[in-house]
């Protein structure tokens, strides 16, 4: 379904759509997974409000849309039934505003569908309680590089 359906995704009713993955927010970070969950022909739609992101994001299998905020993007899309939802601005004041929009309108719904990409780790208590999942960039980072100055 994947690739095919992504390019006939804008003719289709958005609120139709089912198991699909909704990335909010692009990050140069997600184009590695935003490629393998299209090879894997699992449908992602990303929403970033960056035009320049376009051409990149469609040409690694996404569909790109960029005219939205997060009130239209519930309003337009029934987001419990994605499969994730995954916040990955590279700031994570915006990710937090739009985890707290989303909470705040649709309740606790999709909270364990929700991924935050967390930027900074001094802001992890902002998404703990709201989010399904969250990933510490930087702490990968360190976690990964450390081995290198034999800590852990």
């Amino acid at each position: 379904r994947g690739r095919k359906v992504v390019s006939f995704v804008d003719k289709i009713e958005s609120q139709s759509l089912k198991d699909y993955v909704m990335i909010i927010g692009y990050s140069n970070l997600l184009e590695t997974l935003v490629k393998k969950l299209a090879e894997m022909d699992e449908l992602v739609i990303v929403i970033d409000k960056d035009e320049g992101k376009r051409e990149l994001i469609e040409s690694s299998g996404a569909y790109f849309e960029g005219n939205m905020n997060i009130n239209e993007v519930i309003r337009n899309f029934k987001l419990t039934r994605a499969k994730l939802i995954i916040l990955g601005a590279q700031d994570d004041g915006t990710n937090i505003l739009n985890l707290n929009t989303i909470i705040n309108l649709m309740g606790g719904e999709v909270k364990e569908k929700i991924i935050v990409l967390l930027n900074n780790s001094s802001n992890y208590n902002s998404f703990v309680n709201f989010a399904g999942k969250i990933i510490d960039i930087s702490s990968l980072i360190y976690k990964d590089i450390s081995n290198y100055f034999g800590k852990d």
